[in-house]
């Protein structure tokens, strides 16, 4: 090979290598944060899960504006159970626009507020749910609880990996953090758990305050690299110098 030949062998080895070398990453997805710390009702939409045993209850403001519910159950024998889910339909996700979901941080504030003819240790079970095409979805396990006159604020981060599953018992559906199944719209859910009573009961009331309810969700971070215009041009010239090295070469022959 001559001397001309090998310069430009050399100089289109480093054009390439520049080239493979100048690519810049794009900026992942933004984290969304959803947020309501003055109780409205009329932004929320109430869905029963399970009713048993006559149990009543009321989502209400409080004189601190804090979101008050109020449970109640009658005179009555048997078991009982109550499970309502609060969606805010405003609080909506969609992975297909925003980025697939990673993580969900979950933050709220209970306060056991007051107790009639109630023996229990704690008022009732709060934890957040995710709502996805007609489907309710929680962590299992996680919950909170107050007990009375004692303040208590739920705070963790979950990832598309925990143990979602559905409200109901038995559904295999499992929580879409893709967007292939549809949008998540974010709330909470308020349960007495399994009550028994042999019995007939005492009736009961009791109140929880609920404030400041936050939901932070972050997509995964997608990172790709892609080639600056400046980086084009030089393609364009290893290109030219790889034609001209290879048609020296033919002359040559």
């Amino acid at each position: 090979m001559s001397c001309f030949a090998q310069r430009l062998s050399r100089l289109t080895a480093g054009v390439i290598a520049t080239v493979a070398f100048v690519a810049v990453p794009l900026a992942g997805a933004q984290s969304v944060t959803y947020s309501q710390g003055t109780f409205n009702a009329a932004d929320w939409n109430r869905t029963v899960l399970t009713n048993e045993g006559g149990l009543t209850d009321l989502t209400e403001v409080s004189p601190a504006g804090n979101w008050r519910v109020r449970v109640k159950r009658p005179s009555a024998s048997g078991n009982s159970q109550l499970r309502v889910a609060m969606i805010n339909p405003s609080f909506v996700y969609n992975p297909l626009t925003n980025g697939v979901l990673s993580t969900i941080s979950f933050s709220f504030d209970l306060f056991g507020a007051s107790t009639e003819g109630f023996s229990g240790p704690f008022f009732g079970f709060y934890r957040p749910i995710i709502l996805q095409n007609g489907r309710f979805f929680s962590v299992s396990g996680v919950n909170a609880s107050p007990a009375p006159v004692q303040s208590t604020t739920f705070q963790q981060t979950f990832s598309a990996s925990d143990n979602w599953v559905s409200a109901i018992t038995g559904d295999p559906t499992q929580i879409d953090f893709t967007g292939a199944a549809g949008a998540l719209s974010f709330g909470w859910r308020y349960e007495t758990g399994a009550l028994t009573c042999a019995t007939t009961c005492v009736p009961w009331e009791y109140v929880v305050d609920f404030d400041n309810y936050a939901v932070t969700v972050t997509p995964v971070s997608s990172t790709s690299t892609v080639p600056e215009p400046s980086t084009y041009a030089l393609m364009a010239a290893g290109l030219t110098l790889m034609g001209l090295t290879a048609r020296r070469r033919r002359a040559m022959a």
